[in-house]
């Protein structure tokens, strides 16, 4: 049986449950190697989040460069490989001196770092509440620091 005739058999189950296992079992998905790439991304993320934190913890100023961020990073970090998304093969945006001390009284998340171009209509941002998968049109209507515009 396979794993889509499965997810068809427990659909009746309640669309809770089929969305549960559709989740699961992959059905109708993206390939294993999309899915590494879309957790690697996210994964990039929390670690440049972490990073940008930390630095604005340690220093009570926000990272103003790459180098700003660099020395918050554990040692062996692989700097080169974190910066680029291996969703879409682009480095990430990232909004140098965004001060998110400031914005945390913000209702909605500011995207503050971001995947240049995303993947299939979608794109991984980094936001005052965390990491995000957003659509283009999501993404189009996002949040930023005051002063960025995205590119298109």
């Amino acid at each position: 049986m396979s794993e889509r005739s499965i997810c068809v058999q427990w659909a009746g189950a309640g669309w809770p449950f089929a969305v549960v296992l559709a989740t699961i079992l992959g059905c109708g998905g993206a390939p294993e190697e999309q899915i590494e790439q879309r957790g690697a991304a996210s994964d990039n993320l929390r670690i440049l989040e972490r990073a940008y934190r930390t630095a604005l913890d340690q220093t009570r100023q926000p990272p103003k460069s790459r180098d700003d961020l660099v020395r918050h990073l554990p040692a062996d970090t692989d700097v080169e490989q974190l910066l680029v998304s291996p969703h879409d093969d682009q480095p990430f945006v990232i909004v140098w001196g965004t001060d998110l001390t400031k914005l945390m009284t913000s209702p909605r998340p500011i995207v503050f770092a971001y995947e240049s171009q995303g993947r299939d209509g979608n794109r991984f941002v980094l936001t005052t509440m965390g990491v995000m998968e957003l659509t283009d049109e999501d993404f189009a209507a996002a949040s930023f620091p005051d002063g960025h515009s995205p590119s298109p």
